[in-house]
């Protein structure tokens, strides 16, 4: 039997956190992942399963390698420890000038290689144990004059035969300077200047580490995806992956492949991209009518999950489509909260417990909410819906999930013409804390969808806000300094060219990459910021 590939995009993670959280630097590499047949069904039972690390695609020798015998596997979902059988050779991996991890179950042959990020270079740390106890100037710099690394290549090692430093270029395109890197300004780039363009983007990385952009351009009338070409999205890929069609939200499928879902006249449809930058596409219609607003999370299955707004039924609900496979080509829907009023604005999140979690504005004359549908199953057929708060038109919430496993929302107090954070202190949102960052906003009502949120690598939140009418052209970076937002630091990213909807992520450099519309030249403008906190010439001293 053939077995499809594993996810490993959260198995990384969890390394990470693994090697952050002792001071003690671990002998293994966690990995984790969900073994499925080609249908996407999980599998169930024991399987004889290989993993091997290899300094290059397509090396035909691994470095390292061990294997385990009748691993179990329930549900699909399977953990391992790299190095529990076959110690892992240290020096090896922190020599290897890149590292890609395959796996080969049964007498499969091995399924395709996935790219290791930055985070198993930890290991590197390891050394400094056996240092000693080391005492100032007893290590000196070796790099200087001749000796040091040409720009556009990085120091990988020292060649002690010939005593000079060994660099290279990174085939990725990132470089590692041998010395702390200068304070820069933001870069800022209009990425497609088509004309009305740049529509409600969504910005995503790809398994590549670039960033990837969904939008609608009324130009072309339909979806596009904007590839990045560079870490910073100075120049990008475009391709028109839906003739017709306004509204979309993306993700990045188990198989490392961009998928986006779409609203159009009424229909939701999902597209799967058979390249990292859509250029080839599969669609698949979800809903022909009363659909909108549609959100896609992928699920703790591997297999993509749409939520949207339906209003075929009495009074409109949440209907969610659980996909059967990583490309979405059949489903089945569920009325996940039937007939709650759901409005604008759908938005989701994959809480801890790997359960889907919906945000929605519950719109009824006289009783406007801020909603909250936690799923019950990984496949969302149904939820609870949770009154978030009681105030008067909160409208189109944007949702992230914290470091803290709990939901955390950004909405618009419409009346009140405040922009307002919500932390849910529990999973069912039992009780929250909402927090009305003192900025001088004004009022915001025409500048309904122009925030967005995520989460820093140093785990607090991060959101964008542009303003078009007290603050018209202007892009704000708001860094919290807690998981609710009680407090924030503004940050003012650009002073022109902003006002239109923005969507923000954090690249693989650890800084936010943020797509917004110019409302004044309607372009799809893009941000990447040169450091965490998105402050021009920004250093620590």
């Amino acid at each position: 039997m053939k077995h499809a590939a594993i996810a490993l995009a959260a198995a990384l993670m969890v390394s990470a956190w693994t090697w952050t959280a002792s001071a003690t630097v671990s002998d293994y590499l966690p990995v984790g992942g969900m073994l499925t047949d080609l249908d996407g069904v999980p599998l169930d039972g024991q399987y004889d399963i290989v993993f091997a690390l290899y300094d290059e695609q397509a090396a035909a020798t691994p470095i390292w390698s061990e294997s385990y015998e009748a691993l179990e596997i329930e549900d699909g979902l399977f953990t391992v420890y790299l190095g529990a059988i076959t110690p892992l050779d240290f020096h090896a991996l922190i020599q290897a000038p890149e590292l890609w991890l395959g796996m080969t179950v049964g007498t499969d042959s091995e399924m395709g290689r996935i790219p290791l990020g930055s985070v198993p270079f930890a290991i590197e740390a390891y050394q400094c144990q056996f240092l000693g106890n080391l005492q100032e100037g007893d290590v000196q710099p070796m790099l200087s004059g001749a000796n040091e690394c040409p720009a556009g290549t990085f120091l990988r090692g020292w060649d002690e035969v010939a005593m000079a430093p060994i660099c290279e270029v990174d085939s990725t395109g990132f470089t590692v300077p041998e010395r702390a890197s200068p304070p820069s300004a933001n870069t800022t780039t209009t990425l497609v200047s088509e004309g009305d363009t740049g529509f409600n983007p969504r910005i995503t990385i790809g398994a590549d580490g670039l960033g990837v952009i969904s939008y609608f351009s009324t130009t072309s009338g339909g979806v596009e995806v904007a590839h990045c070409d560079d870490l910073a999205c100075t120049s990008a890929t475009v391709n028109t992956i839906a003739a017709a069609g306004t509204r979309s939200d993306i993700a990045i499928g188990v198989d490392g492949l961009p998928i986006v879902t779409f609203e159009n006249a009424g229909a939701v449809a999902v597209v799967h991209c058979e390249d990292v930058a859509c250029a080839a596409t599969t669609l698949t219609e979800i809903e022909t009518a009363t659909a909108s607003f549609p959100a896609i999370v992928i699920g703790s299955d591997g297999l993509p999950l749409i939520g949207y707004r339906w209003t075929g039924g009495a009074s409109g609900g949440l209907r969610t489509a659980h996909c059967q496979n990583v490309a979405c080509t059949s489903f089945v829907t569920n009325d996940a909260v039937a007939n709650d009023y759901v409005n604008n604005n759908l938005t989701a999140g994959l809480a801890p417990d790997g359960v889907a979690v919906f945000a929605y504005q519950r719109w009824q004359s006289g009783d406007e909410d801020m909603m909250l549908a936690r799923c019950h199953d990984v496949a969302c057929t149904t939820a609870t819906a949770i009154t978030l708060t009681d105030m008067n038109d909160p409208r189109t919430p944007v949702m992230t999930i914290g470091a803290d496993g709990l939901p955390l929302l950004v909405f618009q107090y419409y009346w009140g013409g405040q922009v307002i954070f919500l932390h849910c202190n529990d999973k069912m949102c039992s009780s929250d804390v909402e927090t009305t960052p003192p900025l001088g906003w004004g009022n915001t009502q025409t500048s309904q969808g122009t925030y967005s949120l995520t989460v820093g690598t140093n785990g607090l939140p991060f959101a964008i806000l542009s303003g078009v009418n007290a603050d018209p052209g202007r892009l704000l970076g708001l860094h919290c300094s807690n998981s609710a937002c009680t407090t924030v630091g503004p940050t003012v990213i650009e002073t022109s060219g902003a006002g239109g909807e923005t969507s923000v992520t954090i690249g693989v450099d650890g800084n936010p990459l943020i797509a917004y519309r110019n409302s004044t030249t309607q372009d799809l403008m893009v941000t990447h910021c040169s450091n965490p906190i998105c402050a021009p010439y920004f250093r620590r001293r």
